[in-house]
């Protein structure tokens, strides 16, 4: 009996551990997608009085809601080439998001809760490149990191007389 309650426990601690690692990886995703991003979206078309058109540019802004939470909220905008009388479109929409077990599901709040899921991609703090299916076909898209309210990177903080900044990039005294 003693060894079968060793091997449950055992077990248990194992699932513990992989449970552990997902919310961290799906924590680690969301403030990487923190910040605003730009690009392009490639095979997306939109319907307006019976002409389709697809965005020349797409711009994303991820809130994230809690620094230890993978989920959030902002705004999806899509950008479009101007027409013969020289006027632009754009379509936008609030989203909300959620990063889990490695997908990033985006609500389109403002386009009759529309949602889509990510879960082929690649994310580094630079660039965010993948797909995601739209009706029958898959919709490619490229985005750049353009800014970013993170500033996790500034963990002390210091004044040097001038500016108020990360106390590693100030010259102080004792570095002179």
């Amino acid at each position: 009996m003693k060894k079968n309650s060793t091997l449950l426990m055992v077990l248990l601690a194992a699932l513990m551990s992989f449970s552990f690692t997902s919310c961290e990886e799906d924590e680690a995703i969301a403030r990487t997608l923190e910040g605003t991003w730009e690009g392009r979206i490639n095979a997306y078309t939109r319907t307006y009085n019976g002409s389709s058109y697809s965005p020349s540019r797409v711009t994303v802004t991820f809130y994230k809601h809690d620094n230890y939470w993978s989920t959030g909220d902002g705004y999806w905008m899509e950008t479009y080439d101007r027409d013969y009388w020289g006027r632009g479109s754009y379509f936008r929409s609030r989203i909300t998001w959620n990063v889990t077990g490695g997908d990033i599901n985006i609500r389109f709040i403002d386009d009759g809760d529309r949602f889509i899921k990510i879960n082929d991609y690649r994310l580094n703090e630079d660039r965010f490149v993948g797909y995601f299916p739209d009706g029958r076909d898959d919709v490619e898209f490229t985005l750049y990191h353009v800014s970013s309210p993170n500033w996790g990177a500034y963990s002390t903080w210091g004044w040097d007389g001038y500016y108020y900044g990360n106390e590693a990039q100030l010259d102080t005294e004792e570095t002179k």
